[in-house]
């Protein structure tokens, strides 16, 4: 018998809940909602309470906010990614439609840029369709099957159909092996020399539990794969013959409370301010430091640090619990890695997170909205003063984001680092001393960021002024 954790207690709970198995269920959290009420003899418990707790899973009940919540288990309480479930692997009845499954292979291979294709079983795209065109936007898009000839009209939806893996000789993107997951590992070597990547699914559904823990387990030979848990579905995406790319690539997450963050050969977590260290991950006030600004100007100080004491062909900023997606995949297994770093800085400069145009306010407005008025002119003055003085050719710029109605935020960015230092030496040839002019006795601590809050709009400042090829992606607030 499993142990789970069920949270949430919402419309989907109060459906839902005469069908579950109250003999698995350990206990019942919410943040919104008063648990005590609830007429099962099961603990009622506050999520900050889940790590006192032995359990096989936690089900959430979530269709809408399911990635959210996951995330937030995560990387809040330290629990696995794997231990993380939909409501609906509680109950056995309510599997997606083929309609949905189609449309989750769909947007991976549009997301993925796949353009050769390989239907392995061929089960469900010649099962509704009859062209290319009606599956996929782009007539780029080559799809050959595997299997049993089926009423097919000419080479519309499929270029070929192979009988047997063993008589195709072409090499693929991505082959398609959809449920077909018993013995799983077995069919990926059957397609290791014909395709890249291998893409397939198991239903989030009761019975497929133990399914899928067996298919976690076989897969841990593959080193460069993505799991991507959706809330009625789980995708394993498996490189089968990753390249090997030397380029030296760190993205700095900058960090001042602690978390699960991201932590590996790519990822390098530094600890900023006075409120958290980790004797694991670096430190801004270490070697050449401006540590004692960053109550003022927030992550600059780690990109000062960054600047001064690394030396990586590439680099990269990820600020305060926010991550780069590879695409619109938004999941938190399809963060962005290192090949696609390596993709798209091949084809572009820098890499900066998805802008949101402010139709009814610019951002001068924005900031003075957040925080004492007086405040915000005072911390506006002591940049433009320093940027008149140090970088005048970049006032006029300036003056253009401060009255614009979109700018690049949060400093997030991946780059060359011959980009990352011209931009770096701009920047802090004026913003220590903005920093060091804005008096902050007396504020609080949200508006002794305020210099920090105008540094942020200095990114796109620059860039208006450089011929940059740009490549942005969209990103998650942890």
């Amino acid at each position: 018998m499993k142990r789970i954790i069920i949270y949430g207690m919402g419309r989907l709970f109060c459906k839902h809940q005469k069908e579950i198995d109250w003999d698995e269920i350990v206990a019942i959290t919410d943040k919104k909602i008063d648990c005590k009420q609830l007429s099962y003899e099961i603990p009622c418990i506050s999520p900050q309470e889940i790590t006192r707790y032995t359990f096989d899973y936690i089900a959430v009940f979530s269709d809408n906010f399911f990635e959210e919540i996951k995330r937030e288990i995560i990387e809040n309480y330290f629990v696995s990614e794997k231990k993380v479930i939909s409501w609906r692997a509680l109950l056995s009845d309510i599997p997606p439609t083929d309609a949905q499954i189609l449309e989750y292979y769909k947007r991976m291979i549009k997301e993925f840029q796949y353009h050769k294709i390989l239907d392995v079983g061929m089960p469900l795209f010649s099962k509704y369709f009859f062209t290319r065109e009606e599956v996929f936007s782009d007539d780029s898009i080559r799809m050959d099957g595997i299997g049993e000839k089926r009423p097919l009209i000419g080479k519309n939806l499929y270029y070929k159909v192979f009988k047997d893996i063993q008589d195709n000789n072409e090499n693929y993107e991505v082959a398609l092996l959809w449920d077909e997951t018993s013995g799983i590992t077995e069919k990926l070597k059957c397609v290791k020399d014909r395709s890249r990547f291998a893409l397939f699914h198991v239903l989030g559904i009761k019975d497929k539990l133990d399914e899928i823990k067996r298919i976690d387990d076989s897969l841990d030979i593959y080193p460069v794969k993505k799991r991507l848990s959706m809330s009625d579905v789980i995708f394993w995406l498996i490189d089968l013959n990753p390249e090997t790319i030397l380029e030296d690539i760190h993205i700095y997450v900058i960090m001042h409370k602690k978390y699960q963050v991201q932590c590996n050969e790519m990822y390098r977590p530094i600890c900023v301010g006075n409120t958290y260290r980790n004797a694991e991950y670096l430190s801004e006030n270490a070697g050449d430091n401006i540590s004692y600004l960053n109550e003022k100007i927030n992550e600059c100080t780690a990109m000062y640090w960054i600047w001064k004491n690394t030396d990586s062909k590439y680099v990269g900023i990820n600020h305060y619990r926010r991550y780069f997606y590879n695409n619109r995949v938004c999941n938190c297994g399809n963060y962005l890695d290192k090949e696609n770093v390596h993709k798209f800085l091949e084809r572009y400069d820098i890499i900066l997170a998805n802008t949101f145009p402010m139709f009814e306010r610019n951002e001068l407005e924005q900031i003075r909205e957040s925080m004492d008025s007086d405040v915000c002119r005072k911390a506006l003055e002591s940049v433009r003063n320093a940027i008149l003085r140090n970088q005048t050719d970049y006032l006029k710029e300036f003056d253009h984001v401060v009255y614009g109605h979109n700018a690049y935020l949060c400093h997030m960015l991946v780059t060359r680092r011959e980009i990352f230092d011209q931009y770096c030496e701009w920047l802090f040839s004026f913003l220590i001393e903005a920093a060091e002019n804005f008096d902050i006795k007396g504020y609080g601590m949200y508006e002794k960021r305020a210099v920090g809050f105008w540094a942020e709009r200095l990114l796109t400042t620059w860039l208006l002024k450089q011929d940059l090829k740009i490549k942005e992606l969209p990103y998650v607030i942890t």
